[in-house]
């Protein structure tokens, strides 16, 4: 606490890498922890102001910023990882891709509830 800011967002991002080092040898656990110590320094930095102002919308960004963390975490390889995020947010038009049943979208639609209900 007795740094100046430049050395205090240097050592949150050096926490978090280390921390991702800390989970395992493979590069995904690495850019895990560079990621989440990138997003916690520029939250510090400017962000977190922009994100006061959203007020309860924030947690869409938070959502977001995770949802791409855990891909990291869980694909400890780079290609796969990168390849598994194009996937998440590609449009498809192809009609062949997957076809939900009903039962999916109902569980679909009870998750999206309950998960965000508390916001």
């Amino acid at each position: 606490n007795r740094v100046n800011k430049w050395r205090l967002y240097f050592n949150l991002w050096l926490v978090f890498l280390l921390s991702g080092l800390w989970h395992g040898a493979a590069w995904g656990f690495v850019i895990w922890g560079a990621y989440h110590g990138f997003f916690l320094v520029t939250e510090r930095f400017f962000l977190g102001k922009w994100l006061t102002r959203l007020g309860k919308l924030s947690f869409v960004y938070t959502f977001f910023v995770v949802l791409v963390g855990w891909v990291f975490f869980r694909i400890e390889h780079v290609g796969p990882a990168l390849t598994y995020l194009k996937h998440m947010f590609a449009w498809h038009s192809r009609q062949e891709l997957w076809h939900p049943d009903t039962e999916y979208i109902f569980t679909l639609v009870i998750a999206c509830f309950f998960s965000f209900f508390t916001s």
